[in-house]
């Protein structure tokens, strides 16, 4: 019954890949399938770019800022200055050039409740692509930031706050960060890099690559539905664990205890890392469908 299923979940999962292969077909997207699960795939095909206008804003920030909406791909960096920063291009693509559809459309501006929110309006009228790609500045003073990307690659790098990333079609990357990070990844690789999460990591991965080098949160939760896990934790790592893999291997450098295979399923619940004289720290969680999982340790300075 178990192996019906999974077939059947194999079979959903076809269905939805060719749907969403033929909108980034449409929507002016390179798509490397076989790159979705090494590391990437999801790429802005700026080659066919149609027509292009530099874009250099600054908006006010606050405590907390919010990225909502945008297409085309995003670098967030962070500096001491007082204001966010878009340096960039603002840019039409995939149809003949729609300079009413180009103009109209732009980035709005405001805050609520404390957030500072930069909102990609799109052209109400309008079948190519339109869009604003570029670097993103951010003040280090900024405690929280959100950024949500419909079509484009995401990258984050030296960040010191609470970090949500939602992409629905591109890449995610995060290198040298520090505070609570959430990634939700529909289609394209997520990779972090020398992360420190404190209290709180998740990652859900529809369908790409997850790979993470870091150490763990108080509250660590990996949810991959098609394509591999690697993690790479510090040597000293000592948690209790949750794993199962439904369809693929599941290994690890650490010894754990409560290991079980049922069928197809692999899990283990129980403690992940050489005993130490205190108990466990936090808790890891893994789930992943199709795709396997590899726990390795390394050396982090």
């Amino acid at each position: 019954m178990r192996r019906f299923l999974l077939v059947i979940l194999i079979l959903l999962q076809v269905v939805i890949i060719w749907e969403i292969y033929a909108t980034v077909k449409d929507a002016d997207f390179e798509l490397d399938f076989a790159r979705i699960f090494d590391g990437g795939g999801v790429v802005m095909n700026l080659s066919n770019v149609k027509h292009e206008e530099p874009f250099n804003q600054s908006f006010q920030a606050a405590k907390q800022v919010r990225l909502e909406g945008f297409v085309g791909d995003v670098d967030i960096v962070y500096a001491d200055t007082s204001d966010i920063i878009f340096e960039g291009k603002k840019f039409l693509s995939h149809t003949t050039l729609d300079m009413e559809a180009f103009d109209s459309t732009h980035i709005e501006y405001k805050i609520v409740n404390g957030t500072a929110i930069l909102r990609w309006e799109k052209p109400r009228m309008f079948g190519g692509t339109i869009g604003f790609t570029g670097v993103v500045t951010v003040p280090r003073s900024v405690e929280r930031l959100d950024v949500e990307v419909e079509l484009g690659k995401v990258v984050s790098k030296g960040g010191r706050n609470s970090l949500s990333i939602r992409a629905n079609l591109g890449d995610v990357r995060v290198d040298g960060h520090e505070g609570s990070v959430v990634i939700n990844a529909d289609l394209g690789a997520v990779r972090l890099k020398d992360v420190h999460p404190g209290d709180v990591l998740r990652i859900d991965a529809d369908l790409g690559e997850i790979d993470y080098s870091g150490s763990l949160a108080t509250n660590t939760d990996i949810r991959a539905s098609l394509g591999s896990v690697t993690l790479r934790l510090p040597e000293d790592t000592w948690t209790n664990i949750d794993a199962s893999v439904d369809l693929g291997s599941l290994n690890s450098d650490f010894p754990f205890t409560n290991y079980w295979q049922s069928g197809s399923k692999t899990r283990i619940d129980g403690v992940l890392g050489e005993h130490r004289p205190h108990a466990p720290n936090g808790k890891l969680t893994i789930r992943a469908n199709l795709g396997s999982v590899n726990i390795r340790k390394v050396a982090m300075w």
